[in-house]
């Protein structure tokens, strides 16, 4: 079974005394020096720190009117290291949810959200968009309707969410989502103690499946070896360090997983 293995969180290494965005727009030796090691470590995929850059992540900063150069210079950021150092990987512009604190917004507010930053991800050159961060289905769902309508091109999509205690209905519309919709892969971000939650039969047998492991929660009891057999027997095929889980953490898993 060929495992595609992605990149860490390596925005943990970030300084907390600068909002992203800012950091983007003002930091580029550390952004390009943070991309070489992601780069370095040996990681397929890669992804741009945009999944809390779109328009209400920026208007409370100021920098609503910087978002094009906010997506430009994560791009261009990784792709000029990715051709600097000659890796063979791939470059996946991320696309997350609003902030929780932003105000109400109606159906076509929530779709402009999301559509604005993939128009700009794919102009830029990312080889995939991915979803992550989404904790509600139907917010999710409107996302990836708004994607789908921008992604001409069209560059592969692929659907991560973070489920709650429910699950087998959670996998049902995921999967279905991503048939009708036509995208690429279907996963889910769960810490690994939660993996052994997910069975086999839940898993449509005609789209990939990816996984991006969230750091453990404070109190919560891992079995490891029972999980690591969980995750193998489901077959992803894309793994990633979740939000949270930084470079040393996921090295660390990656060799328990045989990377």
């Amino acid at each position: 079974m060929a495992v595609l293995f992605g990149d860490a969180d390596w925005t943990v290494q970030l300084p907390s005394t600068k909002p992203l965005p800012q950091f983007l727009l003002e930091e580029e030796i550390p952004l390009l020096h943070l991309y070489h090691q992601a780069m370095k470590s040996g990681a397929q995929l890669v992804r741009c720190p945009t999944g809390k850059t779109s328009f209400s992540w920026l208007e409370p900063l100021g920098l609503a009117e910087k978002i094009e150069a906010v997506h430009n210079v994560a791009v261009q950021s990784a792709k000029h290291t990715q051709a600097q150092g000659n890796f063979d990987l791939l470059v996946a512009g991320v696309i997350g949810p609003r902030p929780q604190t932003a105000p109400y917004a109606n159906e076509r507010a929530l779709e402009r959200e999301v559509s604005e930053p993939a128009i700009y991800l794919i102009d830029k050159g990312v080889d995939c968009l991915l979803t992550q961060g989404f904790e509600d289905l139907n917010t999710l769902e409107i996302a990836l309707r708004a994607i789908k309508d921008v992604n001409r091109v069209p560059v592969p999509v692929s659907v991560f969410f973070r489920p709650g205690p429910e699950l087998q209905g959670v996998l049902t519309r995921l999967f279905a989502l991503g048939e009708v919709m036509g995208f690429e892969a279907v996963g889910l971000e769960l810490p690994l103690s939660q993996v052994a939650r997910i069975r086999k039969s839940d898993l449509a047998t005609d789209l990939a499946f990816g996984l991006q492991i969230l750091p453990e929660p404070t109190g919560a009891v891992l079995d490891e070896p029972r999980a690591l057999e969980a995750l193998w027997q489901l077959e992803p095929t894309l793994l990633l360090g979740g939000e949270g889980l930084g470079p040393q953490a996921w090295e660390e898993l990656k060799q328990k997983l045989g990377a």
